[in-house]
């Protein structure tokens, strides 16, 4: 889908405000410029009352967002209330706000969980704090199996983090995560260490990590392998186009990208392959039962 929108209102995105909403295999390009809070490529809020869950998977956004206010996201811009899962998605667009700008999801208030997903756009915060994945502003935030391959920057020089930020006195759950040595000074901004978290080199090097953490040297292997346990997550391969050679993408994103899978030299399909994508319904039923082990 084609996507501008100038003089943006609060709420805004290809969709304004979801509730208790399923979203799946959506690719959205576009622009949104504007003058408010909680922008976002796919929604700009999500709410809900208590147990109402929002899920969004197999989403591809390459929205450019630029606001003089804060919460912009590739994916979310704000998280309310109610549960909110990202799986099997990624965002490509340059993110400029004035602070609480992500690739995926620019506030959480309530419950977010972002899993499988990727941030390759250029997150810049003009006065405040800036993250590769999520700010979290509350203690139910939860990134697993995702990594960050652009530049994370304060022009104010506050805090950032590649992976996430955390607000004061609140915390983020990251496992299985990786980020480009050199987006950000820390994995998790707010943390007083990063446990660890992998760095990866040029991706003209194939996305070597820094460390055997997961016991691996290479991104696209541990993305497939440590971080799957008890489900599947979308299939991750190598591009091989001069923009984001050596950074794995899913597979249907190929031919958006005028990119070969590796070891292929065939286009690939635009239209998502039902073997490659799973729905998120695999991982969270209709009543927000978290399910297959997803914790």
């Amino acid at each position: 889908s084609a996507l501008t929108i100038s003089s943006a209102s609060a709420d805004s995105g290809l969709f304004g405000v979801l509730r208790k909403s399923n979203i799946n295999n959506l690719t959205v390009e576009g622009d949104i410029t504007g003058n408010s809070q909680r922008l976002g490529g796919i929604t700009g809020c999500v709410t809900g009352a208590t147990g109402e869950v929002t899920k969004i998977s197999n989403c591809i956004s390459n929205v450019n967002i630029t606001s003089s206010d804060s919460c912009a996201a590739g994916i979310i811009g704000y998280v309310k209330a109610g549960e909110v899962y990202v799986v099997n998605s990624i965002n490509f667009g340059s993110i400029t706000a004035t602070g609480y700008c992500t690739g995926i999801i620019g506030v959480n208030y309530a419950t977010a969980k972002v899993q499988n997903c990727a941030n390759l756009g250029l997150i810049k915060s003009t006065l405040y704090s800036a993250a590769g994945i999520l700010y979290s502003a509350n203690n139910e935030s939860y990134v697993q199996n995702c990594y960050n391959g652009n530049s994370i920057q304060s022009l104010a020089a506050k805090t950032v983090g590649a992976i996430g930020v955390m607000d004061t006195g609140k915390t983020i759950n990251i496992s299985y995560c990786y980020y480009l040595n050199g987006s950000a000074t820390n994995a998790i901004g707010g943390a007083t260490n990063d446990d660890g978290v992998p760095k990866f080199t040029n991706p003209g090097d194939t996305c070597k990590l820094s460390i055997l953490k997961y016991g691996t040297t290479d991104l696209k292997t541990a993305l497939n392998t440590y971080g799957n346990t008890g489900y599947q997550y979308s299939k991750w391969l190598y591009t091989v186009n001069a923009t984001y050679k050596g950074f794995p993408v899913f597979k249907d994103t190929m031919a958006r990208l005028n990119a070969e899978p590796e070891g292929d030299g065939s286009k690939d399909l635009h239209t998502p392959i039902a073997s490659e994508w799973k729905n998120i319904s695999e991982y969270v039923d209709d009543s927000g039962n978290i399910i297959d082990g997803v914790s």
